[in-house]
């Protein structure tokens, strides 16, 4: 009697997960749609953050500051030895400690998640589901899972945490099959910022001596 309570109740927690993950919530829809309007209003902005990445497995944590810049879908992105400059047709990787940058020809990566299409991403191959509220920034934020029908990313789950006050996002976190997760928490966001396209192009006069590595 026993093992067979055992066997339905997980049964029943099997598939509820299944449900959780293959559905798209019209709650949660709600609050997404509200989310991504508000990102479109915004011509460009700046945002520092907080990252940590956290690997359950081997139980390494690492975290660090960065900033970045974002117009339409063009990045300048500052973070630990590194900064990238993408402007939808070529990605600059500068490398601080060696005084390096790579080129290379910008093609998307579906195991990628960009900030520059975070507002958008749910909007085509994902499910999604409401999980509750919680404090983020000492704002009121809605929790939103996401999670991709393609079953060979890398990655099983998105999850947003957006301002129920203003509908911007407030932190995410990315959560890979092989136990590793990443933390992204805004720490200041600064909307219709002034930038033009050039801010998204390496200005090698800018870095004296700079090695370049053009992979294109």
């Amino acid at each position: 009697m026993k093992e067979l309570l055992t066997i339905v109740v997980s049964v029943v927690f099997t598939s509820f997960s299944l449900f959780a993950q293959n559905t798209k919530d019209p709650q949660a829809l709600k609050v997404l749609d509200a989310m991504s309007a508000k990102y479109k209003q915004i011509p460009a902005f700046t945002a520092q953050f907080k990252y940590q990445l956290e690997n359950t497995a081997t139980k390494q944590k690492e975290s660090m500051e960065g900033k970045i810049t974002v117009k339409d879908n063009q990045y300048h992105l500052d973070m630990g030895d590194q900064e990238i400059f993408n402007n939808q047709k070529t990605v600059w990787t500068y490398i601080k400690s060696i005084n390096e940058v790579t080129i290379t020809e910008y093609e998307p990566d579906p195991e990628e998640v960009n900030i520059t299409d975070l507002h958008s991403i749910y909007k085509d191959g994902y499910k999604y589901r409401l999980n509750g509220n919680e404090k983020v920034n000492n704002k009121d934020c809605s929790i939103v899972e996401l999670h991709p029908e393609d079953r060979n990313l890398s990655f099983f789950q998105i999850t947003l945490y957006i301002s129920k006050s203003d509908n911007t996002i407030q932190q995410w976190k990315i959560f890979e099959k092989n136990g590793r997760s990443y933390e992204f928490l805004v720490k200041n966001f600064t909307s219709n910022v002034s930038v033009s396209d050039s801010d998204f192009v390496f200005n090698k006069s800018k870095y004296p001596g700079v090695e370049e590595i053009d992979l294109r």
